[in-house]
């Protein structure tokens, strides 16, 4: 037997498959085509050794891609165009080009049309549609769209429609209020209020409930807010030393001829009166691990959240739990941090005789990286090496990427290709993950897809990225891009980082210390 290389080239783009072959030479090998990726293929076997053989044969794989179109506002009673484009990634034709809504809401009428029911092979052909919006309807929505062609190739995008009513539609933001306020001492509580209309509201005033120890400082009375115009409210509020304790609930009411908005509030009266927080640190394994284990030895410490004062401090126990009674009823920052996870900070209202929960999310930091700054024999030049410290098979996905650091001053002529690959070392998948990599006048960076999606448990994928020369000048010695995955806790989704960083981007570049963003789990 004797080891064969399989190589595919895509718009330019090598990709190498490796396959053993029999004593005759024959071996197969499966090629998957990456999310969106189509066009013509170019393949050829060789040797190992053999970077660059000639083609062999070739394929194609039909797709389209269409442009991403943006949101588009109407106003009621009237109706506007706007359009995107398809385009054909491969050089086979294809006919019998349509175009349909598949979901329009209620009070929209939307025409779509083609500019050509032929996409001819690499070529482009422009989608327009008209939103015709009926009287008497004010609110949008999403309209989605199918374009198929011939040989069941089919595409989908969608159209956010925002409908401009042809009246004043004053709203309020926040649309409530909810504050605690302490007993001699003055409060300002403030919101805005928008116009989201089609005409002026006219002379706009603000209504407050007969209570001595409220008042409007600023914002109370408008000559006219305009359609998009926003205008900021300021109430105070000075509660007497002897005000009872507890929520005071009411209305502000903003009113002009013919339109007005209801601000509810719920205002707390507060007091030297004790309260008690419960602070309890989770992390991954809290969701996915056998026993549901918390964070224990993590340190909590509780600061007043407006002067930024010190008040408490503590270590969480073996079950992951700070508790501190005797708080004063009050608003607090809480930070919580612990040896080899991300930290926690948030501010929580601990209420008098209650015990205040608090679930604190530290995010474990299961990919380090070493880096290490070597001066070599040439002028303004440094050696870069990067270690990755990561754990496995743990029930956390732990997502890591090679090469983590790209040397572009290693770059031979315009243009190069890089082979970036992603492995996900632990137990549970790593979800929608998308790469965002960086802008610099003097280089393009270009992978193959940006939309990688879910890598699976205990797998690796290679997407090539093309690294193109653009010739501007200026710009950093050091750029970062980076791959971005989800995975969900709980009620929340948390998005983590997994870091490639360029380096010597510009001439003349001089050693210098890398920060590496992120981390590939947690």
């Amino acid at each position: 037997m004797s080891v064969a290389g399989h190589s595919l080239v895509v718009r330019g783009t090598r990709r190498t498959l490796g396959a053993i072959a029999d004593g005759l030479g024959t071996f197969a090998v499966t090629f998957n085509p990456l999310p969106g990726e189509a066009g013509n293929y170019e393949i050829a076997a060789a040797h190992p050794g053999v970077s660059e053989p000639p083609t062999q044969d070739a394929f194609t794989l039909v797709g389209i891609r269409i442009d991403t179109p943006g949101a588009m506002r109407v106003i009621e009673g009237q109706s506007a165009a706007s359009g995107t484009r398809v385009q054909n990634l491969s050089d086979v034709p294809v006919n019998g080009l349509t175009v349909e809504t598949t979901e329009v809401p209620p009070g929209l009428t939307v025409t779509p049309s083609l500019g050509s029911t032929t996409l001819a092979g690499n070529g482009s052909v422009d989608v327009a549609y008209g939103v015709a919006v009926a009287d008497g309807t004010t609110t949008g929505g999403m309209v989605r769209f199918r374009v198929t062609g011939s040989g069941g190739i089919t595409g989908t995008f969608e159209v956010p429609v925002v409908v401009e009513p042809l009246r004043p539609n004053l709203v309020a933001i926040p649309g409530s209020l909810e504050r605690g306020m302490r007993r001699g001492v003055q409060t300002t509580v403030q919101f805005d209020l928008v116009n989201r209309g089609g005409r002026p509201t006219g002379p706009l005033k603000l209504l407050l409930p007969p209570l001595s120890w409220m008042r409007v400082a600023a914002g109370g009375e408008v000559d006219d807010l305009w359609p998009g115009e926003t205008n900021p409210v300021t109430v105070v509020l000075t509660p007497p030393a002897d005000l009872p304790l507890g929520p005071y609930t009411g209305s502000f009411y903003a009113q002009a001829e013919g339109v007005g908005v209801n601000v509810p509030f719920t205002f707390r009266s507060m007091s030297e009166a004790l309260g008690t927080l419960r602070v309890e640190a989770v992390d991954e394994f809290t969701y996915y691990a056998e026993g549901e284990p918390r964070v224990a030895g993590a340190t909590v410490v509780v600061l007043d959240a407006v002067t930024g004062a010190e008040v408490a401090r503590q270590a969480t126990g073996v079950n992951g739990i700070a508790e501190f009674a005797g708080l004063r009823e009050d608003y607090y920052r809480v930070e919580v941090t612990a040896d080899g996870h991300g930290s926690y900070r948030g501010t929580h209202l601990v209420e008098a005789a209650k015990t205040t929960a608090v679930t604190a999310f530290l995010p474990r930091q299961t990919v380090r990286y070493r880096w290490t700054v070597e001066p070599i024999q040439v002028e303004d030049r440094t050696k870069i090496t990067i270690e990755t410290v990561f754990e496995t098979a743990v029930p956390v996905p732990v997502v890591t990427m090679e090469p983590s650091v790209v040397d572009l001053a290693d770059v031979v002529g315009d243009e190069t290709q890089v082979d970036l690959t992603i492995t996900n070392h632990g137990l549970i998948a790593a979800k929608s993950s998308r790469f965002a990599m960086p802008t610099h006048p003097g280089w393009e960076f270009i992978p193959l897809i940006t939309e990688v999606g879910d890598i699976p448990a205990k797998s690796s994928l290679t997407i090539p990225m093309t690294v193109r020369r653009l010739g501007g000048a200026g710009g950093p010695c050091m750029v970062q891009g980076s791959l971005l995955w989800d995975l969900p806790c709980g009620k929340l989704t948390n998005t983590y980082v997994v870091p490639i960083t360029f380096i010597n981007a510009a001439p003349n570049c001089a050693s210098a210390p890398i920060a590496m963003g992120g981390n590939g789990g947690g």
